[in-house]
């Protein structure tokens, strides 16, 4: 029994805890513009940026503080955080129906209207800074939900990778994008997929992409996919995945590693592979993310998290 009170109490975190996010999001609540541009115009890694703009563009209400600052700043920065989190607001509208096909009319209009507002305010951003990685995976975000075309969505994606090979962001777009509820089919994800892991370095994020079309797929499949992953070739590709990025030496973890780690521990959980997922809880503790965890049928992330993290013991 003292074994299970030692265990951290799981919870929702976008921060996952660190601080340097904690900071940005309290100077973007008190509406300190110099501060949040100073701090993202500091950061070295496009990968970072994309990460950090979330702790302003999940704030509520920030599109009317944004607004007023694109007003006096037309910098490409202020361009993107102004036009990510209109893309943000979109989704708002409508992330309460699972997407639009099942939203109200008046929700599925507000949804069109935001990214349209975001399309305008993005474009303007990579036209003046084309080297904005963060500005050109939002870009592709906005593409999506405006059905502007799979073609168009992966031409912003190739401006994207072609400035950061890695970028994890960039590259979650395009398989949302490649996505059968989306607008592409289910050998068009896993082909992407296995294509953008074959051809990461060693320790990359990227195998996370694998991860994440088998738990899509798994998803679409429903009551009938019970046993999916605990075929055997599944489960090959989940541990090869695995092996190239967050358990090979050279990984470097990076400000959302819980992200991996979480798909990955659902994965081997599902594939009922008991002591991969139960080194993944150990490595997670109690940094819960809500995605996959939410979407599992039956009860919140935290509670199907620690469901699957018991079990797994």
């Amino acid at each position: 029994m003292g074994l299970f009170r030692r265990d951290p109490m799981p919870k929702i975190d976008p921060s996952f805890g660190d601080q340097r996010y904690l900071w940005l999001q309290s100077m973007a609540l008190a509406g300190n513009w110099p501060a949040v541009a100073g701090f993202l115009a500091s950061l070295a890694d496009p990968r970072d940026v994309s990460f950090y703009l979330c702790a302003i563009t999940k704030i509520d209400g920030s599109e009317r503080w944004l607004g007023g600052v694109v007003q006096q700043d037309q910098s490409p920065m202020a361009l993107c955080v102004y036009g990510a989190r209109l893309v943000n607001w979109a989704w708002e509208a409508v992330s309460a129906s699972y997407g639009p096909g099942g939203a109200s009319q008046q929700d599925r209009t507000a949804f069109k209207e935001r990214l349209r507002m975001a399309e305008q305010v993005l474009g303007d951003s990579v036209g003046k800074d084309p080297d904005n990685v963060a500005a050109w995976a939002e870009f592709m975000r906005c593409s999506r939900g405006l059905n502007l075309g799979t073609d168009e969505t992966m031409r912003r994606f190739g401006e994207a990778v072609a400035r950061c090979p890695d970028h994890m962001r960039a590259h979650d777009m395009a398989l949302q994008e490649l996505c059968e509820k989306w607008h592409g089919s289910h050998e068009q994800m896993f082909s992407f997929a296995r294509q953008a892991t074959g051809r990461a370095g060693p320790g990359s994020q990227l195998p996370d992409l694998l991860v994440q079309a088998h738990l899509e797929y798994w998803e679409y499949l429903e009551e009938e996919g019970q046993g999916y992953f605990r075929q055997p070739a599944v489960i090959q590709e989940l541990l090869h995945a695995a092996n190239m990025s967050i358990w090979h030496p050279n990984y470097q973890p990076r400000p959302d590693w819980p992200q991996a780690h979480n798909n990955l521990a659902l994965a081997f959980s599902l594939a009922r592979q008991q002591s991969y997922a139960s080194r993944l809880f150990k490595q997670i503790g109690d940094k819960v993310t809500e995605d996959p965890w939410g979407n599992v049928s039956g009860d919140d992330a935290v509670t199907n998290f620690r469901y699957f993290r018991d079990k797994m013991r």
